[in-house]
């Protein structure tokens, strides 16, 4: 499965669980002001993966939501830990 990659090809083999709204925002907010953070993310081995970061985009593709950092890997977002030790929720969707 591919979570992480350079490439500007993006496959989802997962099925995505969306994040919540706010963190989307504040997503949006860090790549606005430029701002460089600290991201805590699983990579594809399902290893913890603490570095420091800067978003230049997010988007979406296949029926997932991808962050775009600065160094050129495009993580999805499901994968993301916390930001700036702030924990990343999911999306509580009512049916």
């Amino acid at each position: 499965m591919e979570l992480l990659h350079k490439s500007s090809e993006v496959k989802v083999n997962k099925k995505y669980i969306p994040i919540a709204c706010g963190t989307y925002d504040l997503i949006e907010q860090l790549i606005i002001k430029k701002t460089s953070f600290s991201l805590e993310y699983y990579n594809d081995e399902h290893e913890e993966i603490i570095s420091g970061a800067k978003a230049v985009d997010v988007f979406s593709n296949d029926g997932a939501e991808f962050l775009k950092l600065e160094s050129g890997l495009i993580l999805r977002l499901d994968k993301i830990i916390s930001i700036d030790n702030t924990t990343i929720s999911s999306c509580k969707i009512n049916s």
